[in-house]
């Protein structure tokens, strides 16, 4: 049974078609887009179809694998068996004519492979195929030495063909057996290319020489100049030999010392020298010899001052004349030389108390004027000028403030006066100080005016009045 396959989209022609009799027919050709068919429309449905396609329902249509064309043939399907590659993309089948959708050329289609824009899968440029594979010739730069025979490849991979160890290779080389040429056992590489024995094989620098190295077998020396030192005292000769410096001897330990004497004065403190390794042993006086002026040894080999003296700059020791000296406002300061004290004094403008001032020698002094009080400081008579009187009658100073003595209220000060106690002199009570300074009762006390007698004046306690003259009236009758 042959497979009858629908479509969904309908293309529609028309074409003319004959069929047995010579007779001519109106065909309707429909095409579905996906799979291809046909179908024809004759006047009854008894009409045979086309070669390769059978009747449905009314139409005739084309069997699989064929394409109505557009003269309503059932032709070949080209793209029926159709299957994409990598280099053809799709494939197009109009009235039995294949058209094909192409990769674009050098898109990658299997190893070392491309596709050429036609649709086929070729080797990339420089490539060989080789089993379904494109490879390059992985000997394409091989050279054949020594120590690699020669080289196959297969699928880009190259296969070597090695010389075995035995085989010499250069000076002190032989082959690896794996391609590579190296030094023998024992030998180093040199920038010849051969390879040498280490020369300086058990070398052990030191301070002289201080490095080897072997070049073609040959040790080369490093020596340090004689400027380097190799041990206590010595140094390098330059030639890898270490010796005594200049002006010094070697001893017993191996090593160089000056002799530590050299230029050695005896003196009264240090009487003797020797020398070992360097170092200088001296022999020294006791602390009971004198060795100057209020001076005497150490026993150590100096000479230094006495219990409590001091050296000063003529080199003889001294006590401190300034010893216990305690400065103050007038002697600021004191500097003792050879054991005599010199002081320093403040100038008669220096202040040195309450009302003092130094005298410019040390000492400090009352200022012109002043007495020192029982406080130490100076001031001036507080009571200086005054003069007693009834009232006021003494006065004390202390520390420049005046006390004064007052006469008590019952002290009289005068005509009608009395002190009041505070050393002043005042009226006593009901009277008053008049010009004279005297003070006196008011004698118009109680007067009481009239018209004869119209006004009353009092002066020293004595009342003056004054009259109407004979002309007043004063009263019925009355002048």
């Amino acid at each position: 049974m042959k497979k009858v396959l629908m479509l969904c989209t309908i293309l529609v022609a028309t074409a003319a078609f004959a069929f047995g009799g010579g007779h001519k027919h109106r065909a309707a050709i429909q095409s579905y887009s996906g799979v291809d068919s046909i179908g024809i429309h004759f006047g009854g449905e008894t009409d045979p179809c086309p070669e390769h396609s059978q009747r449905v329902r009314g139409l005739c249509v084309c069997d699989s694998g064929y394409q109505a064309n557009e003269e309503g043939l059932c032709v070949t399907n080209e793209c029926y068996n159709f299957s994409e590659t990598v280099c053809i993309t799709g494939c197009n089948s109009t009235n039995g004519d294949a058209v094909y959708n192409y990769a674009s050329e050098g898109t990658a289609c299997g190893t070392g492979k491309v596709c050429d824009g036609a649709g086929s899968c070729v080797c990339d440029v420089g490539l060989t195929e080789e089993g379904g594979g494109c490879y390059g010739n992985a000997c394409e730069d091989f050279e054949e030495s020594t120590c690699i025979k020669s080289c196959s490849s297969v699928h880009g991979e190259a296969t070597y063909t090695y010389a075995d160890s035995s085989t010499s290779c250069g000076v002190g080389k032989s082959c690896d057996g794996n391609g590579s040429c190296g030094c023998n056992a024992g030998l180093n590489e040199e920038s010849d290319g051969n390879c040498y024995a280490d020369a300086c094989d058990g070398f052990i620098a030191n301070t002289c020489t201080t490095a080897c190295s072997s070049s073609q077998g040959v040790a080369t020396y490093t020596y340090a100049d004689s400027s380097t030192s190799c041990g206590v005292g010595k140094s390098c000769d330059g030639n890898g030999s270490c010796g005594c410096n200049a002006g010094l001897n070697e001893e017993s330990d191996g090593n160089c010392y000056a002799d530590a004497c050299d230029g050695f004065i005896a003196n009264t403190c240090t009487t003797a020298c020797s020398s070992s390794q360097g170092v200088a042993t001296y022999t020294y006086a006791d602390s009971s010899t004198s060795c100057g002026v209020g001076k005497s040894c150490d026993g150590n080999g100096s000479c230094g001052c006495n219990a409590g003296l001091n050296e000063e700059s003529d080199g003889n020791c001294y006590a401190d004349a300034c010893d216990g000296f305690i400065a103050n406002t007038c002697t600021t300061a004191c500097s003792s030389s050879q054991g005599v004290a010199t002081y320093t004094y403040a100038d008669s403008s220096t202040s040195c108390g309450v009302g003092k001032s130094c005298d410019g020698n040390g000492s400090c002094g009352c200022n012109a004027g002043l007495t020192e009080e029982s406080d130490g400081n100076c001031y001036a008579d507080a009571c200086d000028g005054f003069i007693a009187n009834t009232c006021t009658t003494a006065c004390s100073s202390s520390q420049g403030v005046a006390t004064y003595t007052y006469a008590d209220s019952s002290t009289s000060c005068g005509v009608g006066k009395s002190c009041d106690g505070n050393g002043s002199c005042g009226c006593n009570a009901g009277l008053n100080e008049e010009s004279d300074g005297n003070c006196y009762a008011d004698a118009c006390d109680g007067f009481i005016a009239n018209t004869c007698t119209t006004a009353c004046s009092s002066s020293q306690g004595v009342a003056t009045y004054t009259y109407a003259d004979s002309s007043t009236s004063c009263g019925v009758g009355k002048s």
